[in-house]
């Protein structure tokens, strides 16, 4: 194998010549898809369109490859002395360090070219695949929740302060002063979303929209006395959000548990048939519980997709984990639960989740109960500026331990 042998300040002309036609390269790309997108923009005819001889794809594909030849850098090992010497100088010098950040950038201009042209083949109907695609779905409908359950609201905030209290072992007077003051901090903002005064100093929730603000200020109380004290977050966040889920079963179903302990259950003839039977009890359960939520005004829509019968045989005969997914469309505690999560913060309320986890956990055994939270936008839009999410998707997966 022959091994490449350059000076120094070859090696450093070599990087100018190949910054600049980089340079060269990427001006002309840029000057080619602007020309494109402006015969897109301007031609009003199918046989304008049809004119472009180069596709979006190729475009991407062309720029991606110089973008791969900037940044491969060769391998230490292989290249001896003379391969650190270009590491080095790839990745510590200002050459190297500018190159490389002017390749991001590129991408980042790209990647928002692209989205541009996304947006525009979507309004156009261009492209040969788009087209064979069906028509957008239909925005979906979403009604307002039931009048909310005044009494059931008060009695969540109040267990969640003490399941807060309980997990951090901080005392009420501590509490209510950091929620007070969070208060008045953020008073401002949810004003301006049209509450009024009187209903933020309220305790007492009287409509969706004070619950959601109620559970914001209790929520960020918690967290910032989390930060405060120095609290084992990890520890904290296990026992409380625990601490939640038997609580809301208890405010929710509160004859669930009893029912369960009391059941007459069947012996079985093996582990898979016990799963099966407990799997469908928990069923049961979480359709209880969402006639509760709907019925109390707690959400507007709640679907819970069906077991499929061959991924419950695979999963009771542990050959497979068991996956499935539950949607919540208008929760009212949304806004307060990606508005924290976009402060960075890692606790919100989200209390169905924490009644199904529990649920779950007490009625089927042997099993470990992880549910993730996706956040969606019931409508199609390819523009990402104006993704509105109005449904939470609570993707839940069942595996042994």
């Amino acid at each position: 194998m022959a091994t490449l042998r350059l000076s120094w300040p070859a090696f450093r002309k070599r990087c100018d010549i190949v910054r600049f036609a980089t340079f060269l390269l990427l001006v002309g790309k840029a000057v080619h898809v602007k020309s494109l997108a402006q015969r897109h923009q301007y031609s009003s005819t199918e046989s304008s369109i049809s004119t472009i001889k180069h596709s979006r794809r190729e475009i991407l594909q062309s720029v991606g490859t110089i973008l791969t030849g900037i940044v491969a850098v060769p391998s230490t090992a292989a290249a001896g002395e003379v391969g650190a010497r270009i590491n080095r100088a790839v990745t510590e010098s200002d050459l190297g360090l500018s190159v490389r950040r002017s390749v991001v950038q590129g991408a980042q201009t790209f990647d928002a070219f692209d989205g541009k042209f996304e947006q525009f083949a979507d309004k156009y109907g261009l492209g040969s695949e788009r087209s064979k695609q069906r028509a957008k779905p239909a925005p979906k409908i979403i009604p307002e929740p039931n009048p909310l359950d005044t009494s059931l609201a008060l009695l969540v905030l109040e267990a969640a302060d003490r399941a807060f209290l309980a997990a951090a072992n901080l005392d009420s007077a501590t509490l209510q002063k950091q929620i007070e003051k969070v208060t008045v901090t953020v008073r401002p903002s949810f004003a301006r979303s049209g509450l009024t005064i009187q209903e933020m100093q309220s305790r007492r929730p009287t409509s969706a929209s004070q619950f959601n603000f109620l559970s914001y200020v209790q929520y960020r109380a918690y967290l910032e006395l989390i930060i405060d004290r120095n609290i084992n977050f990890r520890k904290f966040k296990t026992d409380f959000e625990a601490r939640m889920g038997a609580a809301l079963l208890n405010l929710c179903l509160p004859n669930y548990s009893a029912a369960m302990s009391s059941l007459d259950r069947p012996s079985f003839n093996s582990v898979a048939d016990k799963l099966k039977y407990q799997l469908y009890q928990a069923e049961e359960g979480i359709h209880e519980l969402k006639d509760v939520l709907l019925d109390k005004g707690l959400v507007s829509i709640i679907e819970v997709s069906p077991f499929e019968a061959e991924q419950v045989e695979d999963w009771s005969e542990d050959l497979a984990d068991l996956q499935w997914s539950i949607a919540l469309d208008g929760e009212i505690t949304l806004q307060a639960q990606i508005l924290l999560q976009e402060q960075g913060y890692r606790l919100y309320p989200d209390f169905a989740r924490y009644a199904i986890q529990t649920l779950l956990q007490n009625t089927i055994e042997g099993q470990s109960v992880e549910i993730t939270d996706y956040y969606m936008d019931t409508d199609y839009n390819s523009d990402p500026d104006k993704f509105d999410p109005k449904e939470l998707l609570l993707n839940i997966v069942l595996e042994s331990t």
